[in-house]
């Protein structure tokens, strides 16, 4: 029989507790444990007290009844440490759970959290506090495997932390209960509330109600399982509780934590842990900056140094005219990382453990989606040829032309919002460019919705032999058959000697394909066709498909060949938000560079969520550049280095001594 626990409002006579009356220091923590138990252990009234406070405070269930395991030992202090501890919530956990309970089983929550911040514990603690002391609810936890989730021999396991912490409550706060490992169920049997865990499939609790679900590192789900999950349980409960590390700017964890949606977001990073953040700092404009001073001034020997002292110190070593005590200057010298970013003595630990990576660091403890996945193009190289290559257009307008493919009346009209920018110079007049040298176009297809989400349809116009980019259009509201339009009179107005300029583009899916029908029809000669090896076939010749086809192996192939151009400068891109769209190139999970769609930049297209479009367009007219034969050949300007105490490196320097004395002598 069922019968509900007795929760009435305990007698005038006992004490009110709440969290606030529980020490956070581990040692009285524990004497207030053993003291309350004392206090409760033979008198059901204060026992029952009890239950009604903690049904009513979860921070009082939590810091006063739980623990943790933690098999770890303070690596950062050099201490082994006990391996069961009371739960007592950091500081930065406080206000997760008051959101935490403010939203179950009303809304979705996701845990945007570093790695080790106790997210998984918060949730689960919630879960029993609610099993404990709310009547029929159900809760479900679902993690990537189905010994994630229900182990009883896997401390790691989220059942196997369930297990423990009933075996580590007073015996009069555990209700009757049944355990079934086979079904992964655990039933309060006083008021019918359950926890089931689930693995990631595509029926997750199909059919059911829950009162709210915990996703478990949902990020590391396979791809289309997190998906799945997520699709099998929307309609079986109003709250589903994402909690990830990042891993990678993709998949169902990204889209929800960074998309536009009704989640409600709880962070927990590592600079706000207590225990992580001891030793704060942060070094800006080669300035240390310390967040902590309590923990340096102890560190260095001088626990009464002021504000004043330190920056007397910091002045004297910019003069380099330091006779202060070395405990002084370590304050504003001592083994600090110079990257400008927070960081502590922990985290700098953490960057020194060996196979610690950028990516990984990322991952695990920054946050940083695009971070926690390899770039596919070297950052450093956009930035500096943002620097030095890209510059304003010349011109910017609209290309003007009649939809007749024999007669087109080519016009330029400049105007300020025009989708055409144009770098190369147009000849007085007629405004057109110079008709002395070959062409390329590179043309990447939308869907020509215009929505806010669209990506772009863009064609990215080349000089082959120059090597660099002359002309750029983009737009999200082009359909495929207007855009072949475009491609048609641009091709044409970007003649060379030999005729129209070759248009390259990429020939997959619907929108490639219509591009490709419609440019043929309008009887365009000049379209790009695939080598028979892209087809299967190992022949260097040409097939009699056209268009540049997209895949897992071609892909790579033709970005790193862009890449490459970029570094050896045999391209050159005018376009600074061409440049901007590469940044955001990660390699996927199936090792397939893809864009995020994440670019923030300032673009006039409209396209607020582009795909790397710009991008695609000047690596597919680069295509066409190789195609062509006529690569401009860049000359190296490499040279062997010679040391100074070799014969050749004595004449280096002997010559280049004649050199600067002759250059003094004549003036130039």
């Amino acid at each position: 029989m069922m019968v509900a626990l007795d929760l009435a409002v305990p007698k005038k006579s006992l004490p009110e507790l709440s969290w606030l009356d529980v020490p956070t220091d581990v040692e009285n923590n524990l004497l207030w444990r053993i003291a309350v138990r004392e206090w409760a252990i033979s008198d059901v009234d204060r026992q029952n007290a009890i239950k009604y406070w903690c049904a009513r405070d979860l921070k009082l269930f939590i810091n006063g009844f739980c623990w943790l395991v933690e098999p770890r030992d303070d690596r950062v202090n050099g201490r082994r440490t006990d391996k069961i501890l009371p739960f007592i919530l950091w500081d930065n956990q406080n206000p997760a759970c008051d959101q935490l309970m403010e939203h179950l089983g009303l809304e979705d929550i996701g845990f945007d959290k570093s790695r080790g911040e106790g997210a998984s514990w918060c949730v689960l603690m919630t879960f029993l506090r609610e099993w404990l002391y709310r009547p029929m609810s159900s809760f479900g936890l679902v993690s990537r495997t189905e010994l994630a989730a229900d182990n009883p021999q896997d401390p790691d396991s989220l059942m196997w932390k369930l297990d423990f912490e009933l075996k580590q409550l007073p015996g009069w706060m555990v209700p009757n209960y049944d355990r079934n490992t086979t079904r992964h169920t655990l039933v309060n049997l006083d008021n019918g509330s359950s926890i089931t865990g689930y693995s990631a499939t595509g029926d997750v609790a199909r059919g059911g109600r829950k009162t709210a679900f915990m996703m478990d590192e949902l990020a590391s789900f396979k791809p289309g399982e997190d998906q799945a999950a997520m699709n099998s349980t929307q309609h079986v409960s109003n709250c589903r509780i994402l909690v990830s590390t990042p891993k990678g700017p993709f998949g169902v964890f990204y889209e929800a934590m960074k998309g536009t949606n009704s989640m409600k977001r709880i962070r927990l990073r590592w600079q706000d842990n207590p225990l992580r953040r001891r030793g704060m700092y942060v070094v800006s404009d080669g300035e240390v900056q310390l967040r902590d001073w309590k923990y340096w001034r102890k560190r260095a020997g001088q626990p009464q140094a002021t504000q004043a002292d330190i920056n007397k110190v910091a002045t004297q070593i910019k003069d380099e005219t330091s006779n202060n005590p070395f405990s002084y200057a370590f304050m504003i010298s001592g083994p600090f990382v110079r990257d400008g970013r927070e960081r502590s003595p922990w985290y700098d630990a953490e960057c020194r453990r060996p196979g610690a990576t950028p990516r990984a660091i990322a991952q695990e403890l920054d946050l940083d989606y695009s971070g926690a996945n390899a770039m596919f193009f070297d950052i450093a190289l956009l930035e500096k040829l943002q620097r030095e290559t890209c510059v304003d257009a010349l011109y910017r307008g609209d290309l003007l032309f009649d939809e007749n493919p024999h007669d087109l009346n080519l016009k330029f009209a400049r105007r300020a919002g025009g989708l055409l920018e144009v770098w190369i110079g147009l000849t007085p007049g007629n405004f057109e460019p110079p008709h002395d040298r070959e062409y390329g176009i590179g043309a990447d297809m939308g869907a020509g919705l215009a929505g806010t989400m669209t990506s772009n349809s863009t064609l990215i116009v080349s000089d082959l032999r120059a090597g660099e980019q002359v002309a750029q259009f983009a737009s999200p509201a082009v359909p495929p058959e207007q855009l072949a339009w475009i491609a048609f009179a641009l091709g044409h107005w970007f003649r060379g000697p030999t005729g129209p300029a070759m248009i390259c583009p990429e020939a997959n899916g619907t929108w490639g394909g219509s591009f490709i029908k419609s440019l043929r029809e309008l009887g365009y000669g000049n379209i790009f066709r695939r080598d028979q090896d892209q087809l299967g076939v190992i022949a260097r010749k040409k097939s009699k498909k056209y268009g540049w086809w997209s895949d897992k192996n071609s892909k790579p192939i033709l970005l790193q060949d862009f890449h490459n151009a970029l570094s050896k400068g045999q391209y050159k891109v005018r376009s600074r938000i061409l440049l901007e769209e590469a940044k955001c190139y990660v390699v996927g999970p199936d090792q397939v560079p893809i864009h995020l769609d994440a670019m923030t930049s300032d673009d006039p297209s409209g396209a607020g969520g582009n795909h790397g479009d710009r991008v695609m367009g000047g690596a597919l007219s680069w295509r066409v550049a190789q195609e062509s034969g006529s690569v401009r050949k860049v000359k190296t300007t490499d040279e062997p280095v010679l040391a100074s105490d070799t014969v050749g490196g004595r004449f280096k320097s002997r010559a280049e001594e004649v050199a600067q004395k002759m250059k003094y002598v004549w003036g130039n």
